[in-house]
């Protein structure tokens, strides 16, 4: 078998994959996820706080408690967002089955050699 063939197959697995509900569903989460500004809002937001942090932490500057509580605030705020959650639901997923394709590849490859 070529290159070509195993690209071929490649090819036919993504198809598979793109119709599948676990694609599907990832997909329709991410779209509202991308689209929903008070979710992007927020996680601009957290990542903008989290940030400043690490630079204090790498400075040695001391965090202010209320830095601590507004990040928790915005985690809290985050979690509690439906459109959040789904998206990291089916995002995980998603990574999931990826997984158990990269092993179900990887034991296919061991087996050919034995």
């Amino acid at each position: 078998m070529g290159e070509k063939d195993i690209l071929n197959k490649a090819k036919q697995l993504g198809i598979t994959i793109g119709k599948s509900k676990i694609w599907n569903d990832f997909n329709k989460a991410t779209e509202k996820f991308k689209k929903d500004e008070k979710v992007q809002k927020l996680l601009k937001d957290l990542q903008e706080k989290e940030t400043m942090q690490e630079e204090k932490l790498k400075e040695a500057v001391p965090i202010e408690v209320e830095e601590k509580h507004e990040i928790k605030r915005l985690e809290k705020e985050l979690s509690e967002s439906k459109i959040f959650v789904n998206f990291i639901t089916t995002e995980n997923h998603y990574l999931a089955l990826m997984e158990k394709i990269e092993k179900e590849i990887r034991e296919g490859t061991e087996k050919a050699m034995n």
